[in-house]
């Protein structure tokens, strides 16, 4: 019972040892509003109607602007993995739209 618990205790600290933490940049959106403290404000206060209002940069929102699901795909392809924050244009998002509305046609 005693080798036992050193085994679960040594496996432990094998597993912390090899464990790896990646950093990852932020994606801003140039002129858009992404706070949640300020997006929930706007809900609040409604001036939105709610989380899935097209004015929302929320997931929801942007769908219902329109933009298919293979576009998001594809805007999340082109920015790719960065460990440095990024300030990104929302006219790529539209671009990706444009580009899979020829592809689907």
């Amino acid at each position: 019972e005693g080798r036992l618990l050193q085994l679960r205790r040594g496996a432990r600290l094998c597993w912390r040892r090899w464990t790896v933490s990646h950093a990852i940049g932020r994606y801003q959106l140039k002129y858009t509003v992404l706070s949640k403290r300020k997006l929930i404000k706007l809900v609040e206060d409604s001036y939105v109607t709610g989380w899935d209002d097209p004015r929302m940069p929320t997931l929801s929102g942007i769908r219902r602007r329109g933009v298919p699901p293979a576009a998001i795909r594809l805007f999340c392809e082109r920015m790719g993995i960065s460990k440095s924050d990024s300030n990104i244009d929302f006219g790529i998002m539209e671009d990706c739209t444009r580009e899979r509305e020829v592809l689907d046609e």
